[in-house]
């Protein structure tokens, strides 16, 4: 048994982007009712997450503001818990 990212990190789905916001996306971190995360690599090499959001969300500007909260919240927090920086994308 290991404990290491390795046991967190899955490999992408055929549905799954390549890519997003000039970012190639490497792995799965997870899914959930918002969406999913995507470990991803600065130019830097420094890991970066990516949670993209569901389609039926991103329309929706309560949801948007939340998400942006969310964001927010998540780079305040400093442990090891968390990968490098999350990056908050809106489109569509």
């Amino acid at each position: 048994m290991t404990n290491g990212i390795d046991d967190i990190l899955a490999p992408l789905d055929p549905v799954d982007p390549r890519a997003t916001a000039g970012y190639r996306l490497l792995a799965r971190l997870g899914e959930g009712g918002m969406g999913t995360v995507y470990l991803s690599h600065t130019r830097g090499g420094q890991p970066v997450t990516f949670k993209v959001i569901r389609r039926e969300y991103g329309q929706d500007p309560d949801f948007r503001r939340r998400f942006e909260q969310e964001v927010r919240a998540a780079r305040r927090v400093g442990n090891c818990f968390l990968i490098g920086r999350s990056r908050l994308v809106i489109s569509g």
